[in-house]
């Protein structure tokens, strides 16, 4: 698999190693390359709204329905606790990726070096990667890291033995989750890197403008949409992320995933209905601020 994934963005790269988009200052092709009329829009329209409600309103609406009939048993203090857990792990994973990727491909832009994309291009692979066999890949070193750390600790007699810093705590399940969606944030952010024009720059260093400076005072502000998109874009990621939780989470933690899963399982989905429909929602809200986002994006270009 890893093989393949080299060979499909090195591919990928090569066909646009030529090519390069700065931002635009008028709008071109911002309207429909192609009309619809009569019967055709009719059966256009007809048939997405018919893949609407078959993969989403339906859905939804059994879950509502079940949510209403079983709301007292299905909205408890676990299934809050477990929001509350979701929410806070998806939104520093979201930080760190959108940090890292920021960080990366400046490093990628002020370097000078032909291997300087080699770190994106190789912390990107993760996506591609399902996430039982990207947990287990984190989970082997993490162990043995672990195992090392606590002879270590035995043998000096520095300090009594640690127990499972890192492969049994919420640390092995963050750094999955970095390792698997830091792909969507490095895309985003490499996208919008590539929009800002060398120029601006070469206009920072004639002024005399450390490269810090540079980062924090032009290249931030550009990138401000770029890193929003790529932030909620990991988040909504995080919030649905099942094998990978189901594999590292310590003992005693559950995620809404995990929990929704869990009754699923047992066959109670009605159990589950609520902490479901928040996990939609929390997609959805995220989703609409993206779609807003690249909307207005597209109407200042």
């Amino acid at each position: 698999m890893l093989l393949f994934l080299f060979v499909v963005i090195g591919v990928e790269k090569f066909s646009r190693r030529n090519q390069a988009v700065f931002e635009r200052s008028a709008g071109e092709n911002n309207g429909p390359l192609y009309y619809l009329s009569g019967t055709s829009a009719w059966a256009a329209t007809l048939y997405c709204c018919l893949v609407l409600f078959a993969g989403f309103l339906l859905p939804i609406l059994i879950l509502v329905n079940y949510a209403v009939s079983y709301f007292s048993q299905a909205w408890n203090s676990d299934a809050f606790l477990y929001a509350w857990q979701s929410l806070k792990i998806a939104l520093i994973v979201s930080v760190i990726c959108v940090a890292l990727s920021v960080l990366i491909n400046f490093y990628q832009r002020i370097s000078n070096s032909r291997w300087a994309a080699i770190p994106g291009k190789v912390s990107s692979t993760g996506y591609a990667l399902p996430g039982t066999v990207l947990a287990i890949a984190v989970l082997l070193p993490l162990t043995v890291f672990d195992e090392k750390l606590n002879i270590f600790a035995e043998s000096t007699g520095w300090f009594e033995e640690p127990g499972l810093i890192f492969s049994g705590t919420l640390f092995a399940l963050m750094f999955a989750y970095v390792v698997r969606f830091y792909a969507i944030s490095q895309g985003a952010i490499e996208s919008s890197y590539a929009r800002i024009s060398p120029s601006l720059d070469m206009a920072s260093h004639s002024m005399g403008v450390s490269e810090g400076k540079t980062l924090r005072r032009v290249h931030l502000p550009l990138l401000k949409r770029g890193m929003l998109t790529a932030g909620l874009i990991v988040f909504i990621e995080c919030m649905k992320e099942l094998p990978a939780a189901l594999l590292l989470r310590p003992f005693d933690f559950e995620t809404l995933a995990t929990y929704v899963y869990q009754y699923v399982s047992d066959e109670q989905l009605e159990l589950a209905s609520v902490s479901a429909l928040f996990i939609v929602l929390v997609g959805l809200i995220p989703l609409y601020l993206v779609n807003n986002t690249m909307e207005a994006k597209a109407s200042h270009e």
